[in-house]
């Protein structure tokens, strides 16, 4: 898609045509980094984009689906911090079930064991079955997420790019679903 890109610098101010699809990201930010002739545009340099409406769309339909597997990913394994925590505990169960669940019990699977009434094995092979389940549906959330980006992109028409986005989120819904 191309766009007039208005900007005004040293030599005064000027139009070019230039195509969206090497400067728009999926969150609506433009990117300019392109040199016309000895001219830099930039948008410190009052660079004044003329965004089509269906090239807004299409970044907001992006944006919308990476919302959807931010808050699908934040709903099963919380925070940041919560991840280190699980990844922890799946690194440690990984070992002690390595080791024919002998020797001492890492505290992340006394934890879970003692919460839980159970033993350490029970409870290590339930971390390693949740941890199994989680891995899946994160990298599925990636997949939808970028597929249905690039399906959103490369459309043809507004309610193409819609349907796409829908197909992508009811997706990401179908696995969330699954895993709670």
């Amino acid at each position: 898609m191309s766009v007039i890109v208005r900007a005004s610098g040293n030599a005064g101010p000027f139009e070019t045509i230039i195509d969206m699809g090497d400067w728009l990201d999926c969150d609506g930010a433009v990117f300019l980094k392109n040199v016309l002739g000895n001219y830099t545009i930039s948008e410190d340099e009052g660079l004044a984009p003329v965004i089509p409406a269906s090239t807004k769309l299409i970044a907001d339909l992006c944006l919308k689906i990476d919302q959807e597997a931010d808050a699908a990913r934040l709903l099963i394994v919380g925070d940041s911090l919560r991840v280190v925590e699980y990844q922890r505990a799946e690194a440690e169960a990984k070992v002690f079930a390595a080791a024919g669940y002998t020797g001492t019990v890492p505290p992340s699977i006394v934890s879970w064991a003692e919460a839980k009434g159970w033993s350490a094995q029970d409870a290590t092979d339930d971390i390693l079955r949740a941890s199994t389940a989680w891995n899946a549906a994160l990298y599925a959330f990636r997949d939808i997420r970028l597929k249905g980006k690039e399906a959103v992109r490369n459309v043809a028409s507004s309610s193409a790019a819609q349907t796409a986005a829908d197909a992508a989120i009811a997706q990401i819904n179908a696995i969330l679903a699954q895993v709670q």
